[in-house]
């Protein structure tokens, strides 16, 4: 009776004394939904809860939802804080920790009006990507771009170039709706964003706009998606611990099936993202 006694003092003690891991969520639909009808559905919030914190069980996991900036702060000033999408650069690696790749996204387009289209030719070069740099020299276009996001190098260093120009029309939060309304009525020339999130957004919102998409120079195929942490001690056992999940999971059909569920287009990547795991290009 006293072992059993003693047993069941260790379960709840382990209960109570549980880590909470705070995740961090900025809306990034369909990859992350934070509001609407789908809230929780998006690709990335699956994978999260059905294999990460599956497998994570000696965490108890809180959701909170966030903006970009205060996300960033939350990792330079706190503990026990993760966010699954914040993409990796230079800058960010000075506060944070990131894990290898878990999911990617189509990578950035120039999203144009179908009866612009025209216009913007002149600058795509052989390859069919958009010369950014070229088309806001020409002083002729109006982009709409999100404050703090990063795109790329190459993206970032025109728009900081050219970000007091009336050829920059700077956003805050959501970009998608505000800046497809922009294009509808002709406030703006074009906006720069994941083909995927435009797609969710304008289905979602009913917005009457047809739309066409081309790749940037200074961007790949798609971006990798990585989980970040603090700068800490917890946060570098944290990265240990989920790359070798990310190991064990990255090649598996749970995983392909949730990567698919919001964009069947990725699927003409997938191989070539699994391969690039397999021969470790993005660690």
């Amino acid at each position: 009776m006293f072992k059993i006694l003693i047993f069941y003092l260790f379960l709840i003690t382990n209960i109570i004394t549980k880590d909470i891991i705070t995740w961090c969520k900025v809306s990034f639909p369909p990859f992350v939904i934070t509001e609407g009808n789908n809230i929780g559905e998006g690709t990335v919030d699956k994978i999260m809860e059905e294999i990460y914190f599956a497998n994570l069980q000696e965490y108890e996991h809180k959701i909170e939802v966030t903006n970009l900036n205060r996300l960033m702060n939350n990792l330079k000033m706190n503990n026990y804080v993760a966010n699954p999408i914040l993409l990796k650069n230079n800058e960010r690696e000075e506060f944070a920790y990131f894990s290898k790749p878990f999911d990617f996204t189509i990578s950035n387009h120039l999203i144009v009006s179908k009866e612009n289209e025209h216009n913007i030719r002149p600058y795509i070069d052989s390859e069919g990507f958009v010369d950014f740099k070229s088309l806001i020299k020409s002083k002729n276009f109006k982009v709409a771009v999100e404050s703090s996001r990063y795109y790329s190098d190459e993206i970032n260093e025109v728009i900081k170039e050219n970000i007091n120009t009336k050829y920059i029309d700077l956003g805050y939060g959501d970009l998608v709706e505000a800046s497809s309304r922009k294009l509808l009525h002709g406030r703006i020339d074009a906006f720069i964003e994941y083909p995927e999130i435009v797609e969710y957004i304008i289905r979602l919102k009913e917005i009457n706009i047809d739309y066409s998409i081309f790749p940037i120079k200074g961007t790949g195929k798609y971006n990798v998606l990585r989980f970040s942490f603090p700068k800490t001690t917890w946060g570098l056992s944290m990265v240990k611990r989920i790359n070798s999940l990310i190991d064990e999971f990255i090649y598996t059909d749970e995983y392909y099936k949730l990567a698919l569920r919001w964009s069947k287009n990725k699927e003409k990547y997938m191989d070539e993202f699994r391969q690039g795991m397999k021969e470790k290009i993005w660690d």
